[in-house]
């Protein structure tokens, strides 16, 4: 895993033609706010596999890592279940500043 993780907002047409050929692969877009993924987790073979963000801050299996916040109140989660492979060309830095209300 990186020393630093990072969040990515991933191109949605990537996500819709990995999706043809793997079910697994989380939905993305969604009304409100598109999930994002944090990465790099692991890099194999020059694959470079990133695992999504959820909303959902149950620990319903091991490979789930609760987010807290400041608080230690559960705001999110990483499902390393879902990760799945995501060439640089489709990843943008998320930028936090630029979606908050």
């Amino acid at each position: 895993m990186e020393e630093n993780l990072k969040f990515y907002d991933v191109d949605i047409e990537y996500v819709k033609y990995l999706k043809k050929f793997d079910n697994k692969v989380p939905n993305i877009e969604y009304a409100n706010n598109n999930k994002f993924v944090c990465g790099i987790v692991l890099n194999i073979n020059d694959n470079k596999f990133f695992a999504p963000i959820s909303s959902k801050i149950n620990k319903t299996n091991p490979s789930t890592f609760i987010i807290l916040e400041n608080n230690k109140k559960p705001i999110s989660s990483i499902r390393f279940s879902y990760m799945f492979p995501i060439p640089s060309i489709a990843l943008t830095l998320k930028d936090f500043e630029r979606t908050r209300p």
